[in-house]
C-alpha cells in the first residue's frame, strides 16, 4: 500500500540518491544485489543473535530495493533481466528471513508456513496479472497496487527482529493482511479481465 499511494511522499528522497548513485555510475543491478545481500545478510544476523543489526540490515535492504527500480528508470536501463533478478532476490530475501525466524523460534513455524502460503498466493496473482496486462512501460511487470507490498514486508520484517516477544501476533498480522491483499487483487482482477 506504501509503495502505490506514498511514493509522492518520498519520492524527492528518493530522486536525490538516485541522481547521486547515477552520478557515481552505479547500476541499477549492482543496486539489487547488494540490497538482497543486506537483505540475507539481516536474516543471518538475526539468527546469531544480532537483533537490532538485522533491524539495521532489513531496513537498509528495504531502501536498496525501492532506489534499483527508480535508477533503471532514470538512467534508461530497464530490462528484463533486471525486472527478473529485483523479483527473485526480493524472493531470496523473504525466503531466508521467513527460515532465519522459523530456526530461531520452533514455537513459530505453523505461522511461518500460514505467512509463506499467502506469499505464494499473493505472488501468484502479482505474477499473472503482470503477463496478462499490458505494461505501461514504467516498470518491467506491472502490478496491482495492495494492501502489503514490499514496504510493508520490510515494515513487518523489522518488526519481527525487534520485537520478537509478539513473534506469533506478528507474523499472523502479516499473513492476515497478505491474504487481504489476494483478495483485493483478485478482485480487480475480476474486474479488468472479465
Amino acid at each position: 500500500m506504501l509503495d502505490s499511494y506514498a511514493q509522492h511522499l518520498v519520492r524527492p528522497l528518493v530522486n536525490v540518491a538516485v541522481r547521486r548513485l547515477a552520478s557515481l555510475g552505479v547500476a541499477p543491478n549492482q543496486v539489487t544485489i547488494a540490497s538482497a545481500a543486506m537483505g540475507v545478510a539481516s536474516a543471518v544476523a538475526f539468527y546469531a543473535g544480532l537483533h537490532w543489526s538485522a533491524v539495521l540490515l532489513i531496513v537498509a535492504a528495504g531502501v536498496g530495493d525501492l532506489l534499483d527500480g527508480a535508477l533503471a528508470r532514470e538512467t534508461g536501463r530497464t530490462t528484463p533481466l533486471g525486472g527478473l533478478l529485483d523479483l527473485w532476490l526480493d524472493r531470496l530475501v523473504e525466503v531466508s528471513v521467513l527460515v532465519a525466524y522459523a530456526l530461531v523460534f520452533p514455537d513459530v513455524r505453523l505461522a511461518i508456513v500460514v505467512l509463506a502460503c499467502t506469499i505464494i498466493l499473493s505472488l501468484t496473482v502479482f505474477l499473472t496479472m503482470g503477463a496478462l496486462t499490458d505494461n505501461d512501460g514504467h516498470k518491467v511487470i506491472p502490478y496491482q497496487p495492495g494492501i502489503a507490498e514490499r514496504a510493508e514486508t520490510i515494515i513487518f520484517f523489522a518488526l519481527f527482529f525487534a520485537f520478537p516477544a509478539l513473534r506469533h501476533e506478528w507474523v499472523y498480522l502479516f499473513a492476515a493482511l497478505i491474504a487481504l491483499t489476494v483478495v483485493q487483487r483478485l478482485y480487480l482482477a475480476w474486474k479488468t479481465l472479465r
